[in-house]
């Protein structure tokens, strides 16, 4: 006769068990998951996905800063000051993550203090390059995206005597 089916398979089956997000644009998911995410997330753990998304945004915010040092050390002053405009809006964006998490006042710290040193940098060119360089500032999506760089030289181990 007729094979019962299995509760996995009437689960996949039915639309009331599938993720609601799968078919969702980014956006429709990001508002979903912030409408729903204190409905099934301790807010420990909501506090740390917080710190490490401002976390990730403060890294990208660096590393447009330090690309923008080499465009510096290269003569290209529009260049450089367009990264900093770029690092000194994703600094504003990690504060902005980071602003009210519980316990993450030292994640808080750390933003005040990059986006300081960031729109220091930044006011610093924005007045060489017009005053004294008087070079255009390309869009930011003009420039090239910064390329993974190793930060050591891979080694092998010596054998152990």
């Amino acid at each position: 006769g007729d094979a019962v089916e299995g509760p996995a398979k009437k689960k996949k089956n039915n639309p009331y068990f599938q993720d609601p997000k799968a078919n969702m644009t980014r956006d429709e998911r990001e508002r979903y998951q912030a409408e729903t995410a204190d409905k099934v997330a301790p807010p420990l753990l909501l506090s740390l996905i917080a710190q490490a998304e401002a976390q990730a945004t403060l890294f990208e915010s660096w590393a447009q800063f330090h690309a923008a040092s080499e465009h510096e050390d290269a003569y290209e002053y529009g260049s450089q000051v367009a990264r900093l405009r770029r690092a000194s809006e994703l600094v504003g964006e990690a504060a902005a993550k980071a602003a009210g998490v519980p316990g993450g006042e030292a994640c808080a710290l750390a933003m005040n203090t990059a986006a300081n040193s960031i729109r220091e940098a930044e006011a610093v060119a924005e007045k060489h390059n017009a005053t004294v360089y008087i070079e255009r500032v390309p869009p930011f999506s003009s420039l090239p995206t910064i390329e993974p760089k190793a930060i050591v030289r891979p080694t092998l181990p010596s054998e152990v005597a």
